[in-house]
This record gives structure tokens, sequence and C-alpha cells, in this order.
């Protein structure tokens, strides 16, 4: 296999970054501005381009040498068809991308479950985070392994009871209780409600009216003992664990 030629370029809008790719991080950019103006190494890391000079891998590195005039070192790799997986396996070998770089990428795809829930987090007046509503509303997708995997394949589509779950978070939205909201509890409800074939806004409105005491720090584990503990509560049918 021949040694890829890495080419010098001074013209920036020759090159295309792509649109739906994970937002440039203020901090990265600083930090590579600061340690090439010491010493100017942009040469040895060169940005990978596809056939049309769209950015594949290198979005940073490409936008700190054109805000300081310095020129592009790249690569031209030859293209597969698959775009997406393309940047997503360069990405992998580097700094990887979170769940949420992924949700991002998609959604700006134009997926459309993926911007239904994006709106919803958007509308949604709580603590409730984006990283929470994806995880909670987002299924497997086509892909054998779970959200994670689907994301990575491009793929985002509603979780099969997704409209349950959506009343669900409307119950810890409307309790005003920010430990209802948190990440922990929501994903404990999800997990736990799967599990036992319970409604989700069945048992999270049952522990909440039950007055739920959960406490900052408590682990997922021990978040679902406590869930457990309150529907459980003068139950002799029904109880889960």
């Amino acid at each position: 296999m021949e040694a890829p030629v890495i080419i010098k370029e001074t013209d920036y809008s020759k090159f295309t970054l792509i649109s739906w790719n994970r937002e440039l991080s203020p901090q990265n950019m600083d930090k590579l501005e600061v340690e090439n103006k010491k010493e100017f190494k942009m040469q040895y890391f060169p940005i990978l381009v596809d056939a049309n000079l769209n950015v594949i891998d290198g979005q940073h590195r490409f936008s700190v040498c054109k805000n300081n005039n310095w020129p592009v070192y790249y690569i031209i790799k030859p293209s597969t068809g698959y775009f997406y997986e393309e940047i997503r396996s360069v990405n992998t070998a580097g700094k990887r991308h979170s769940l949420l770089d992924m949700f991002e990428m998609v959604r700006k795809k134009g997926n459309k479950d993926a911007n239904l829930v994006y709106e919803s987090f958007l509308a949604s007046p709580s603590n409730i985070s984006l990283n929470t509503f994806v995880r909670s509303l987002g299924g497997k997708g086509d892909s054998s392994g779970g959200l994670n995997k689907a994301l990575s394949c491009g793929e985002f589509r509603y979780d099969e009871n997704w409209l349950d779950i959506s009343k669900m978070l409307e119950i810890a939205i409307v309790s005003k209780n920010s430990d209802y909201q948190s990440h922990g509890f929501i994903m404990a409800i999800k997990e736990l409600s799967k599990k036992h074939k319970i409604q989700p806004s069945k048992l999270a409105s049952k522990v909440i009216n039950n007055g739920l005491i959960l406490t900052r720090g408590m682990s997922r584990p021990t978040i679902k003992e406590a869930i457990a503990k309150s529907w459980n509560y003068k139950k002799k049918n029904g109880r889960i664990f």
C-alpha cells in the first residue's frame, strides 16, 4: 500500500466543513492555536478530506489554520461511498464522539424522530437534560445493539414505548422536583418498567405520590432499590425488585 500524499493549500474556500458534524469546541480551538503559535506543527498532522475536499477529520485544525492564515495540510481519502460511516470511523480513532455528538449529527442530517425529541427538549420547562431526553425516548433502531450502536450507524428512532415514556417525563416535569427530573431517576424508571412490564408513567406516578425520597449522589442501583421499595409498600401482588 502506497503512503498517502500530504498536500499543502492556502485557498480555504476549496474546503467544506460538514454541516451535521459535531460543533467546534472553542477550548480545542484555543489549545491548537496556542500550541501552534509556539511552534507550527500542522504539517505533521494533516486533515483528512474526500475527493471533493469535504473535511472528514480535522475540522478544528482546518478552522485554526484558516483563522490564522496558516497553510492547510491535507490527505485525500478514497471514498467508500458511506460518508457518515467514514466520519464516524476516523473519529473513533481520535477523540470519540459522545452519544450527544452522534445524536446531533443524526438530527442535523434531518432525522425526523431525532428532531422531534430535540423540539420536546427545547419546549420543556424543567431541569431534564437533553442527554436524558435522548436516552429515555430513543430506541435501538435496526441495529443489533442499543442506542449507541444505532446512532453510530446514523440511525435514531423513538423507543417502542415512547408515548408512555413521554407521559412519564410530563409527570416528572409537573412534579417540579429536581430529584424526579434527574437522569438517574428517569432512567431507573425506564429500566424497571421495561423489566417488570409496567407502564413508566404508572410507576413514576405511584412512587412520586408515595413521596419517594432521593438524595444527591445516589447510584442507579440504589435509586432502583428505593423505587422498588416505594412501589412495593403495602402491596401483596405485582411487587418488583
